[in-house]
């Protein structure tokens, strides 16, 4: 069994979150992946699950994924071009598992080339994730 969530970040209302997690989801702010618990003792950090980088040609898709606490949000921005398709803007929120698997999609818009960064937290985790996409025309 996890441990007890006992700090958020400043500003996240973790009782509001577990009362309506689509609620809180559905909401497309990009500044999200700011806010981040204080790193300390016996603070756990997000971590990436798999490889932090991607190279996709326009109109491609890959699948990200973050580890978090269980049933939690992950905030994923888009410091490039590009989009969430769920939530069709540059940012967007998504719930883990009840493993703390947190999936996001991302997808080299028509337009999209060069390098994009992507960034990832989680606001009862401290640290942030880093995700690098390279878009290829070819």
């Amino acid at each position: 069994m996890p441990a007890q969530i006992t700090r958020v970040a400043a500003g996240f209302d973790l009782a509001a979150y577990r009362a309506d997690p689509a609620a809180y989801c559905r909401v497309v702010d990009g500044s999200r992946y700011m806010q981040v618990v204080d790193p300390g003792p016996d603070v756990p950090v997000v971590t990436a699950i798999g490889a932090g980088a991607a190279t996709l040609r326009p109109g491609e898709r890959v699948r990200l994924q973050v580890q978090t606490d269980p049933m939690c949000p992950v905030s994923c921005t888009s410091q490039g071009l590009g989009e969430f398709p769920a939530s069709g803007q540059s940012a967007i929120t998504v719930p883990a598992d009840a493993q703390g698997v947190a999936t996001i999609e991302f997808l080299a818009s028509a337009g999209t080339v060069g390098h994009c960064l992507l960034i990832a937290s989680s606001p009862v985790r401290a640290g942030q994730v880093q995700f690098l996409i390279t878009i290829r025309e070819r």
